[in-house]
């Protein structure tokens, strides 16, 4: 068994001249319910997340039936979670 974490990263076309409609849709409540389902057939100890902010967590736990275990935070400079760390 092992921790499996949703890590939360903005993929995009560094060629494009409209990053916006570069960035990747994301299936927020499908990729949780997976990961839910890994944790209730055993396949996983404890599911957690990386790189949220506070606003997807908030939107995490909305639908959750099982909320994260952990918020693995980037320590990187140029990546600022300020809200984070107000709470």
């Amino acid at each position: 068994m092992r921790a499996e974490i949703f890590h939360w990263s903005t993929l995009t076309c560094i060629s494009s001249t409209n990053p916006s409609a570069d960035l990747m849709p994301m299936d927020f409540k499908g990729v949780w319910a997976a990961k839910e389902e890994s944790q209730r057939l055993g396949l996983t100890k404890s599911i957690g997340v990386s790189n949220f902010s506070s606003k997807k967590i908030e939107t995490l736990l909305s639908f959750a039936t099982i909320p994260p275990s952990v918020n693995q935070a980037s320590p990187f400079s140029f990546y600022k979670m300020d809200s984070n760390r107000k709470r």
